[in-house]
C-alpha cells in the first residue's frame, strides 16, 4: 500500500546512493548533483526510491561495453511467401 509524505529528493538521492554504488558495478563512474532549491514532493519514499534505482540501471544496461559484446542477432519479418516446414509464422532470428 502506497504511504505517499512530503520528500525532499535530495535526501532520498544520498540515502540511495551507497547502494546505487553497489548496484551499478565498480564499471560505473556515479556522480551525484543534487539541486540547490529543489521543491519538495508528495511521493511514497518507498517507490521513489525504486523509480530512481530503475533509472540508473537502465542507464547503466544502456552505455556500450568495452570490448564490444558478440554480434546480436536481429529479427527479420516473417512472410508467408517464405515457407519452413519447421519453424511456425512469425519473427524469426537471423
Amino acid at each position: 500500500m502506497l504511504e505517499p509524505r512530503t520528500v525532499d529528493l535530495n535526501e532520498s538521492l544520498a540515502g540511495i546512493e551507497k547502494m546505487l554504488r553497489r548496484l551499478l558495478g565498480e564499471d560505473v563512474a556515479l556522480t551525484m548533483r543534487l539541486a540547490d532549491a529543489l521543491w519538495a514532493v508528495r511521493v511514497d519514499p518507498g517507490q521513489i526510491e525504486q523509480v530512481l534505482m530503475n533509472l540508473a540501471v537502465n542507464a547503466r544496461d544502456a552505455m556500450p561495453r568495452r570490448p564490444p559484446a558478440a554480434r546480436r542477432p536481429r529479427l527479420r519479418g516473417w512472410s508467408p511467401r517464405r515457407r519452413c516446414p519447421r519453424r511456425p509464422p512469425g519473427r524469426l532470428p537471423d
